[in-house]
């Protein structure tokens, strides 16, 4: 899965390349990974539910914990003098403030806004944010590759239907003397110059039905 993904997100991709990254791997189980992995945080881990410790500090789930970890350089960046206590506060509001995004976002979006220049704490969530809303453009573009991926593997898993009478070359029946007499000359003419019937079999069908209008 992981592969496929990540070259999904590239400039890289193409249809070939993907195939090729999936390796044999199930599309399916792939796509639903990847939604899975886009999960809000406010969803994959209850912040209204957060436990804590004999000592009453809060016990992060392991998504929470990642979020935290890669925003506290950003404070640390701005606010070196910050308490223990004051940075714990901080970091936790912040990361709530930041769970509508799917954890890994949050935290690639945390790593691309350390190398921009901020004087205030408050500063932080904007940032973020920002690099977090481009980070989700690049995987709803990537998610639908997976999926139009996905579509042509099951495209291509159809049954085929076995060709109509007349049709198992390939190529279009021609019609029998009977059809050519009952088929109006225009559209003849149109099937001449298309290659489908020639001029020599539309006269000889012709002369049938001449010599059957004089024998009658």
């Amino acid at each position: 899965m992981r592969d496929a993904a990540r070259l999904a997100l590239s400039d890289d991709w193409t249809m070939e390349t993907g195939l090729a990254a999936l390796a044999g791997e199930d599309i399916r189980a792939t796509v639903a990974a990847y939604e899975a992995s886009m999960l809000p945080l406010q969803r994959a881990e209850d912040m209204g539910a957060i436990a804590t410790d004999a000592d009453g500090r809060p016990q992060f789930g392991p998504q929470m914990t990642a979020v935290r970890t890669w925003l506290k350089p950003l404070g640390m960046k701005i606010a070196p003098s910050m308490s223990p206590e004051q940075c714990a506060a901080w970091l936790t509001a912040v990361a709530m403030a930041l769970s509508d995004f799917p954890a890994r976002v949050i935290v690639k979006a945390a790593q691309a806004a350390i190398h921009i220049p901020m004087s205030f704490l408050n500063e932080v969530d904007g940032h973020v944010r920002k690099e977090a809303e481009a980070q989700m453009q690049r995987h709803a573009t990537a998610l639908a590759r997976l999926k139009r991926m996905h579509a042509e593997i099951e495209r291509a898993a159809e049954p085929k239907l076995p060709p109509s009478a007349g049709w198992e070359n390939g190529e279009a029946p021609r019609l029998t003397p009977e059809e050519i007499r009952r088929t109006p000359m225009w559209v003849l003419k149109l099937g001449i110059a298309a290659g489908d019937i020639t001029q020599e079999e539309v006269d000889a069908a012709k002369a049938v039905e001449d010599q059957e209008a004089k024998a009658a």
